[in-house]
């Protein structure tokens, strides 16, 4: 048996079935956003947002249907579909993050993702606790609707309204909750206590997702300090 980590590449149908799925997934993203930039046309992040709150829809259902419900007892899933679910992330992310590097986003962001595309590429071709990837997808893509939705409200002149402020508090909350404090808390039951039944790899990644998360946190309290900031400013000129 071939294996690289512990990656199994010893069924050759699998690898080839794999493989196929993911590019067939990075075309179908490549084409949809080929479609956007011509019929919707406003710029290419305002099209390449509507991709990402896709997929950040798409994969947390998945997730929570297939992961998270079943593991808090509310029904039993007979199969999961790991290699559609995972395929179709690592096409979505391989695409993004060359869009990411095409027009010059932050290296944080490129440092999401290439973390994301690597582990996505390594549980793909891993037949045991697959489950560790797609629930830790589910987790981080659930915010990410949020955070679309955010956006466009902004970039309609609609950031002074309570819609606005009610999705960048949702957004931000669980922005929080998720990445730093539970992530922490699997980070820390994994290392310390061996009942959970975390692998070596696994720790791995969720460590590597640990720090992206630390990281981009960082970058949201910056904003958010940077806004309360710019509040109390605003305020004292008025009052002036």
């Amino acid at each position: 048996m071939t294996k690289i980590f512990q990656m199994d590449l010893s069924n050759p149908q699998h690898v080839r079935t794999t493989i196929i799925s993911m590019i067939a997934s990075f075309l179908l993203y490549f084409i949809i956003y080929k479609i956007l930039r011509r019929k919707v046309n406003v710029s290419p992040e305002y099209e390449i947002r509507l991709l990402t709150f896709f997929h950040g829809v798409f994969s947390s259902t998945c997730a929570l249907h297939y992961v998270v419900l079943p593991a808090l007892g509310y029904y039993e899933v007979s199969s999961i579909p790991f290699k559609l679910i995972l395929s179709h992330s690592m096409g979505y992310f391989t695409f993004d993050l060359l869009w990411c590097f095409w027009y010059g986003e932050s290296g944080v962001m490129k440092f999401h993702h290439i973390v994301t595309v690597t582990g996505l590429m390594y549980y793909s071709f891993k037949f045991s606790q697959q489950y560790v990837i797609l629930y830790s997808l589910g987790l981080t893509e659930f915010t990410n609707p949020l955070l679309q939705i955010r956006w466009y409200l902004k970039h309609h002149g609609l950031r002074d309204t309570l819609l606005f402020k009610i999705v960048e508090a949702l957004f931000i909350l669980a922005f929080f909750s998720i990445r730093v404090f539970v992530f922490s808390y699997y980070a820390y039951i994994g290392w310390t206590d061996p009942k959970y039944g975390f692998t070596g790899d696994d720790l791995f990644f969720i460590t590597l997702g640990l720090i992206v998360g630390y990281s981009l946190s960082y970058q949201m309290f910056g904003y958010i300090m940077h806004q309360l900031r710019k509040s109390k400013s605003k305020k004292n000129d008025k009052k002036e």
